[in-house]
């Protein structure tokens, strides 16, 4: 015998069902999502921000959207970045990205466009690019990339294929800062064709080929930038005019490597250069089929090397106020192929000197590069005294007295660091002694 059902009951039954069944789909929506412990709605976010780039560290990324929704997810975080770049404004926005790390290749940028992480060095883009790409991209064929900005994380190297991290073609006034690279394979910023450009407080903290290159590129400002153990270049500039460099510093160069080249490029001006322990040339000025002409190099440090300076093919360079030491062949090299140096006001090690092959060279004062010396010595009980000179290398003249007036050349010997003063006659006497290295 059926048992008969009321309507109402009826209707209940179908309510119960239709929750079932809502409350199963949802569930299943809940485990197929990445982020289990976390709701897929947050709060809005700030509105400077346009996206948030965040992971969940096993292989998960998502961006959320300034209203807090959930708008991409997927285990590629180059997809998820690009996706959130791509539905930024046509006059750009910005990428906040979280900690943690990423693996992205080929991120084309935009103009307007600023990608920051949220905390420093906190956030690493791993480059995973193959060959021809690069970690963030803009080869300048979609025109010209416009008020650019990236900064505030680090970048490292996560294959084997070669490629620059940060690598943008027809650009002007991109800011690149606070961002710590490691080991770049190429480079770790190249610009070329670069136009107003500013890089500030970025580091390279473990080696690798080339830190900085400006190809074609001008009215660029790079500051408070430091590297170490580059096998290639530390800085390189090639065809590129009127940059202005500040606080550069590269210690502890690969062979092969060069701290600061600068090859057919001109009137640029590199303040305070710090450069030591490299294998050859600390700054290296050049040209083929022109030369590089007005340059200058100001209140820089550079030893530990070769040749401090070495000017090849260079015009109207202009070096003043810089320390140069501890290099072993020669603290400034000239060749002949350089024209109208003016070197001003250096201090030299006294071991080594200016090696000028160059036309119209012009060394005003050499500072530390001594010449001229004087002072007292004490013959004790003796026949003679050795005492050091203090000049550049082994003196040219040696006069004595032993009252301040009577100079005469005494008999004496000397070397390289020391003077010996002999008399005839054993007792103790006091020597002014004066001494001279003019060759």
């Amino acid at each position: 015998m059926a048992i008969p059902i009321r309507k109402s009951t009826f209707k209940t039954l179908i309510a119960t069902l239709i929750l079932i069944t809502f409350t199963s789909s949802l569930t299943y929506q809940v485990a197929k999502s990445t982020y289990t412990s976390q709701p897929v709605y947050v709060d809005a976010l700030p509105s400077s921000v346009s996206y948030l780039i965040e992971t969940d560290h096993v292989g998960n990324y998502r961006a959320i959207k300034s209203d807090g929704s959930l708008t991409y997810e997927d285990t590629n975080a180059s997809t998820v970045i690009q996706a959130a770049i791509d539905a930024c404004p046509s006059d750009g926005g910005t990428i906040s990205i979280k900690e943690g790390s990423y693996y992205v290749k080929n991120i084309i940028p935009k103009s307007g466009l600023r990608i920051l992480g949220i905390s420093k060095y906190a956030t690493c883009l791993l480059d995973n690019s193959n060959t021809g790409q690069h970690a963030i991209n803009w080869d300048g064929t979609e025109g010209t990339l416009h008020n650019f900005e990236i900064g505030n994380m680090r970048f490292e190297d996560a294959g084997t294929d070669i490629g620059d991290y940060i690598h943008l073609e027809n650009v002007q006034a991109a800011y690149i800062h606070d961002i710590a690279f490691y080991t770049p394979e190429e480079n770790a910023i190249y610009l070329k064709t670069a136009y107003g450009c500013d890089i500030r407080r970025c580091r390279d903290f473990a080696g690798g080929k080339t830190f900085i290159s400006l190809v074609s590129s001008s009215h660029n400002y790079i500051a408070d930038v430091q590297s170490g153990g580059m096998t290639a270049y530390g800085l390189q500039l090639n065809g590129s005019n009127v940059n202005f460099i500040v606080n550069f510093d590269e210690e502890n160069t690969k062979v092969g490597g060069v701290p600061i080249y600068l090859y057919q490029s001109n009137y640029n001006v590199i303040v305070n250069p710090f450069i030591a322990t490299f294998p050859t040339k600390g700054v290296y000025i050049d040209g083929t089929t022109s030369a590089s002409r007005n340059n200058q190099i100001n209140h820089g440090t550079i030893g530990g090397g070769q040749t401090g300076i070495y000017l090849g093919k260079a015009s109207f360079t202009f070096i003043q106020f810089t320390r140069l030491d501890t290099n072993s062949l020669a603290d400034i090299t000239v060749t002949a192929n350089a024209e109208d140096t003016v070197i001003s006001d250096v201090i030299l090690d006294s071991k080594t000197k200016i090696s000028n092959s160059g036309i119209r060279t012009k060394v005003s004062i050499e500072v530390g590069y001594v010449t001229e010396n004087s002072g007292t010595a004490i013959i004790l009980a003796s026949t003679s005294v050795t005492f050091k000179h203090g000049l550049a290398s082994t003196p040219t003249l040696v006069l004595a007295s032993f009252s301040k007036t009577g100079w005469r050349s005494w008999k004496w010997s000397a070397n390289s660091t020391h003077v010996t003063i002999t008399v005839e006659i054993r007792g103790t006497y006091t020597v002014y002694w004066y001494a001279e290295y003019k060759p």
